[in-house]
């Protein structure tokens, strides 16, 4: 019977320690910071405590329900996503006889904190913390030895960005502060340069100052700037400072360590003084001739470009009205001499070649036109001032004999009596209604010869804003004349309220088709001293762009005497003793403190359609600062055929523009328009409604820089760049 009772025993406890009991030990809550997803497979070995996991798994619910009923399990446990505070049912399962046990544990997390990621930082001398939003500054990790905002940091080293919040949950950021010291070296000594052309402008080695300065010292790099500004920005930098043409005045050099980034740059003023460094001068005259024989003066060729070439340099001057012209101050060295005319002429010598110094240095060129007999005369009209209403309006009439026969005939202007008043002309004028008329006699080959015309505006009353003029200017004689297209000029400008008085326009406009590559584009500059003193110098400086011919340059007009010099892509305007005046605040703009420019220049001929032709100017008055003009660009394009419209939905002017700007809808829309300033980053900065055509901006509250602003009118929409100064 003992027998029988053990081997029961042994059995029962052999079929109970088979069917133990599942268990699901209880597990940790978990809290996270900064983070949604959850690993809950982390809670799987506490779970399971010590039950063999080949035999018992774990899966997770978010629901008894569901834990009960093995429905909707977890399906990702390693990256579930959960509210900020979520209950887990998780349930263990013995795979052998499916017994089961359920166990709870929650999750919760808080929103973490960042501290942003701020780049490493260069200073010079020194460099201040600023302040951020998140975070604090310290010198080590994890928040300790803080650093306070705005404390200036003078030694190079790490600064680390700390935060902690209220829940325990932090983040750290690091970044380096580099300091660099300023240079320090000797102040420049004055530099001395060789007076050119009696023009005031010199010559001068700025490059000279470069040992002096540093004293031998190497590792670090020099530039030269024409302002002070630019020297300590380290931009603009003087591209030929071996040969750095320029009137008496100042630049400036800018020493920087060799291969840093940054600012820390020693700048200096260095002084120029332009000496007499020789006498060598080239004078003579230019005659025209027509029988053949240039021993005989028979008339001055007055108006003649002269040119003077020494290595890559070049200066032009200009044949006054008996034919003269002179270049002082001429290098030593080897130096050419000649005159560019029409084909249809020959000059004789074709050029002179010159070893300077030397005392043979009177050079007289003859013309001689072509024996065939060519009838070709030409006039253009040209702004020199913007037409406002109630103000004076100023025009150039430019007229030339481009043929071989000497002309004489006369000169129409037709105009807008309804907005202008004719007040007078030099030469005089005779006025028949809305005609002007000017006889000329004698213009001989080759000269070109200005007429100066006056009108008054009328009253905003009657030619409000937006008005157009329309000008036709004609030059007889017709008969005959192998070009009658440039016998014609006709001319529309645009009346305005306001406007920048340092300005370049172009005569064409902003387009011009494909067969007009092979014409002039005319430019007008025009200036204006505003500041409190007579400008004794005015130089005016504009880049070449690269398709326009060069060679085609032609100097029309301008307000005073002037010498032109061309270097690389640059030609160079130069009024000495102007002594112009300076505008006169008690009683308005005054007309002595205005000046203009007029230049014309052809498209090279490899100019195609979608190419472009752009020019700006910098006006300097003495030694100030330059005043830097809008840009104006020409682009070829295709005829236009129906449907094209190459009409300006709206005018924007000045432009640059400081205070306020002006904006004009064209004619043909009369419901008014939105208008929107956006910066470079597409940000809109300003913006507005106006139900008028022509309004003023306000653009006082803008940082200087690059705008775009867009214009929508009756569905049509239309952007253009601002510049803000």
């Amino acid at each position: 019977m003992k027998k029988k009772l053990l081997f029961l025993a042994i059995i029962l406890f052999t079929v109970v320690k088979g069917f133990s009991q599942t268990e699901a030990y209880p597990a940790p809550s978990i809290n996270q910071c900064g983070s949604e997803v959850f690993d809950l497979t982390l809670q799987t070995p506490i779970i399971l405590g010590n039950q063999d996991p080949e035999i018992f798994t774990v899966t997770y619910y978010t629901t008894q329900a569901d834990a009960a009923a093995n429905a909707n399990p977890i399906l990702n446990p390693a990256a579930f996503v959960s509210p900020m505070q979520q209950t887990i049912f998780a349930k263990v399962v013995n795979t052998d006889d499916d017994s089961s046990a359920i166990t709870v544990f929650q999750i919760s997390w808080v929103s973490g904190i960042f501290v942003p990621d701020l780049p490493d930082v260069s200073g010079c001398n020194s460099y201040e913390l600023p302040f951020i939003e998140v975070g604090e500054y310290y010198s080590s990790p994890g928040g300790i030895n803080q650093i306070p905002f705005g404390t200036v940091i003078t030694q190079t080293q790490v600064v680390y960005v700390y935060k902690e919040n209220d829940f325990g949950c932090s983040d750290e950021s690091n970044f380096t502060v580099t300091i660099i010291q300023t240079p320090n070296f000797n102040a420049p000594q004055p530099i001395t340069g060789c007076l050119m052309n009696n023009d005031g402008i010199a010559i001068y080695d700025l490059t000279s100052a470069i040992a002096q300065v540093t004293a031998g010292t190497t590792g670090y790099t020099c530039t030269f700037h024409q302002t002070q500004a630019a020297a300590e920005f380290g931009v603009n930098a003087i591209v030929n400072p071996q040969s750095y043409n320029s009137i008496t005045g100042v630049v400036y050099i800018s020493v920087v360590q060799t291969g840093t980034v940054s600012n820390c740059r020693w700048v200096a003023p260095i002084e120029l003084i332009a000496i007499e460094c020789n006498g060598n001068t080239i004078t003579g005259f230019a005659s025209l001739n027509f029988d053949n024989d240039c021993d005989t003066f028979e008339a001055a060729a007055s108006g003649i470009p002269v040119y003077l070439t020494h290595n890559n340099d070049v200066y032009i001057t200009y044949t006054n009205a008996d034919g003269y012209y002179h270049f002082d101050n001429v290098p030593d060295g080897d130096n050419s001499v000649y005159v560019i005319v029409d084909a249809n002429s020959i000059v004789s010598p074709l050029n002179y070649s010159i070893v300077m110094p030397t005392e043979a240095n009177e050079k007289n060129f003859c013309i001689t036109p072509q024996f065939e007999a060519v009838n070709d005369v030409a006039v253009t009209l040209f702004p020199i001032t913007a037409a406002r209403p109630g103000f004076p309006a100023s025009y150039v009439l430019f007229y030339q004999n481009m043929g071989t026969v000497t002309q004489n005939g006369s000169i129409t202007l037709q105009f807008d009596t309804n907005n202008l008043n004719f007040t007078n002309a030099l030469p005089a004028m005779t006025q028949s209604g809305n005609m002007l008329t000017l006889d000329y006699v004698n213009l001989y080959p080759f000269q070109s010869k200005i007429a100066i015309v006056n009108f008054t505006v009328n009253v905003p009353q009657i030619t409000p804003a937006g008005t157009i003029l329309n000008f036709t200017a004609t030059i007889t004689p017709l008969t005959g004349d192998v070009n009658p297209i440039d016998n014609t000029s006709v001319f529309s400008q645009t009346v305005i309220n306001s406007y920048d008085p340092n300005d370049i326009a172009v005569r064409e406009g902003e387009f011009i088709t494909e067969a007009q590559t092979n014409d002039y584009l005319n430019y007008t500059i025009r200036f204006q001293n505003m500041g409190t003193a007579n400008a004794e110098n005015v130089r005016v400086v504009v880049g070449l762009d690269e398709n326009l011919d060069w060679s085609t340059f032609q100097a029309v007009s301008a307000s005073d005497e002037f010498t032109v010099k061309h270097t690389g892509n640059e030609v160079e305007f130069m009024f000495t003793g102007i002594d112009l005046a300076f505008e006169n605040e008690a009683t308005g703009i005054v007309p002595e403190s205005n000046g203009y420019i007029i230049y014309r220049i052809k498209p090279k001929t490899s100019v195609t359609i979608g190419d472009s032709m752009s020019a700006q100017a910098d006006i300097y008055f003495d030694f100030n600062d330059p005043i830097t003009t809008n840009q104006v660009t020409t682009t070829v394009q295709n005829v236009l055929g129906t449907g094209e419209n190459n009409i300006s939905l709206f005018k924007v002017y000045p432009n640059p523009a400081s205070e306020s700007v002006n904006l004009h809808l064209s004619d043909n829309e009369t419901n008014g328009f939105d208008v929107t300033v956006i910066d470079m980053l597409g940000k809109t900065v300003l913006k507005n409604t106006y139900t008028i055509n022509e309004a003023s901006l306000n653009i006082a509250a803008l940082n200087s820089g690059v705008y775009f602003i867009s214009i929508t009118s009756n569905g049509k929409h239309q952007v253009k760049k601002l510049i803000i100064k």
